[in-house]
């Protein structure tokens, strides 16, 4: 069950960015280690980094609403 928590988060929203990105970019499945802590798409056609920062964007909006229980 989620519990709201008004204006404060339980996360805050730099550290959720972090965390998603790292989620996202150290996914063996989508990128690829090119050199130390450097890492590409397997299939730069399709994605990009900006299509990376607007996704988790997105990922940070809902999380939010999710947290202020709206």
């Amino acid at each position: 069950m989620c519990i709201p928590c008004d204006r404060s988060l339980h996360i805050s929203r730099p550290r959720m960015r972090v965390v998603l990105y790292k989620s996202i970019v150290l996914n063996n499945n989508l990128f690829e280690e090119v050199g130390h802590n450097t890492y590409q798409p397997k299939e730069p056609d399709q994605i990009n980094n900006q299509d990376i920062y607007g996704f988790i964007e997105e990922l940070v909006k809902i999380i939010v609403k999710k947290q202020q229980g709206k």
